[in-house]
């Protein structure tokens, strides 16, 4: 199932949805009721759209270097698997923000480890250091155009812009400001 594919069921309300870090799909009201929070719902989306490898590999590469995370991985993560290439073989990742598509997963990390995970829905618009996207993700604070009502998955808009001191990330939410990043581009493999 495609990311446009899971948030339409969303918004059409044939699936509900709230961010939350029990990341589990229980039952509400009749309907499927997915409670992920950003990284919980890109390794369920990864696992159902058939990327098993993929998500073998990073559970492996937990296991080794990290026991109490079998089971979860997060953005810093994806930091280590960057500076780490030759341990993957079912992921491309890449740190060119301007070099991103869709359906790619896109990954920011804060200078304090935390970071957002997202799925690029489009490419609203691109220049020489600035980009804007759509994605899709699960969040509690809502971007520009989002189209939640509450927390949980769905699309908003966001940018980055590029300058010499690094990429800049803009979740374009009055309650945040835009902040430098390391700013990851992965694409699993099958």
């Amino acid at each position: 199932m495609k990311h446009n594919e899971i948030v339409n069921k969303i918004l059409s309300g044939d699936i509900l949805s709230e961010y939350n870090h029990a990341n589990i799909i229980t039952r509400k009201n009749n309907r499927d009721f997915l409670q992920f929070d950003c990284s919980g719902f890109i390794a369920w989306y990864i696992g159902i759209n058939g990327y098993l490898r993929a998500l073998a590999e990073i559970r492996n590469h937990l296991k080794n270097t990290d026991f109490l995370k079998i089971n979860r991985f997060y953005c810093k993560d994806f930091e280590r698997f960057y500076t780490q290439p030759e341990s993957l073989h079912y992921w491309k990742i890449h740190k060119d923000i301007l070099d991103i598509n869709s359906d790619d997963i896109l990954i920011i990390v804060y200078d304090d480890g935390n970071g957002h995970m997202m799925i690029v829905d489009k490419i609203i618009s691109r220049c020489n250091n600035s980009i804007e996207l759509r994605i899709a993700d699960s969040t509690r604070l809502p971007h520009k155009n989002d189209t939640r009502n509450q927390s949980g998955i769905g699309y908003g808009d966001i940018k980055f812009t590029i300058d010499d001191n690094g990429v800049q990330y803009d979740p374009q939410n009055p309650q945040r400001t835009p902040t430098y990043v390391n700013a990851y581009i992965a694409r699993p493999i099958k």
